[in-house]
């Protein structure tokens, strides 16, 4: 069991968790682990910026461009409603510039 096993074990439907496996997944060249990690972390917490960035660059590496764009679209709609005034500002502008860069 690794150290994130124990963790989801018990707070199995945090969204921040299920974002740092998928991190550690694709960083370890799990793409389809990272996927399922990041589409979980999506699932707990529809809200999450960080999580939608990344499984829209990892579907970008995947060559699913259409579910690329689908994440991209999502982030662009987040940060034209939050105008630059939300907490998560900081955060949608990079998502947006790395998923940018991946397609």
């Amino acid at each position: 069991m690794t150290a994130f096993d124990h963790v989801i074990s018990v707070v199995p439907k945090n969204s921040k968790t299920w974002t740092l496996m998928g991190l550690s997944m694709s960083g370890a060249g799990d793409l389809r682990g990272a996927r399922g990690a990041f589409e979980k972390a999506v699932r707990f917490d529809s809200n999450n910026v960080i999580a939608h960035g990344e499984l829209g660059q990892t579907e970008a590496k995947m060559g699913d461009k259409a579910r690329a764009q689908s994440e991209l679209d999502w982030l662009k709609k987040r940060a034209d409603a939050c105008a630059g005034t939300c907490k998560e500002s900081g955060d949608l502008k990079s998502e947006i510039a790395k998923l940018q860069g991946a397609l």
